[in-house]
């Protein structure tokens, strides 16, 4: 019986913790006015200074799917361009203010929130760099 009630508490804590990262990244898409969309990139540029190739070939593989919103984060606008290049900019939006570093969303490797069609938070996918294969989820 006592693990029924464990459990119970632990299936709470889970369901609590998930519904506050699904209010994390609503919060945050509202304050940088970002319409929501089926799968949301945000890649931390300043996050792993060895990483910049992987970050450009994530941003333009979700660049040519409409599904994606892109988001990079650094505290650098001329960083963001010189990285990703004139062409990619106007196709992701900019966090100067590490609002998603900040609020826990991103840390050194980037984040892909999918959503439902009724706009609830399904999954939460990071990607790895460690892996050859760069496949967005």
């Amino acid at each position: 019986m006592k693990y029924i009630y464990l459990l119970a508490i632990l299936s709470l804590f889970c369901c609590k913790k998930s519904s506050s990262q699904e209010n994390k990244i609503e919060e945050y898409l509202d304050t940088l006015e970002i319409p929501k969309s089926n799968k949301v990139l945000i890649i931390y540029i300043d996050g792993c200074t060895s990483c910049f190739v992987n970050h450009k070939t994530l941003t333009e593989e979700a660049s040519k799917n409409d599904e994606y919103q892109i988001i990079v984060v650094t505290k650098s606008r001329k960083k963001a361009v010189l990285l990703l290049g004139e062409d990619l900019i106007p196709k992701v939006y900019l966090d100067t203010d590490l609002i998603a570093v900040e609020s826990g969303l991103v840390s050194g490797f980037p984040v892909v929130f999918s959503f439902s069609e009724d706009g609830r938070l399904m999954n939460v996918t990071q990607i790895d760099y460690s892996s050859k294969n760069l496949s967005l989820p």
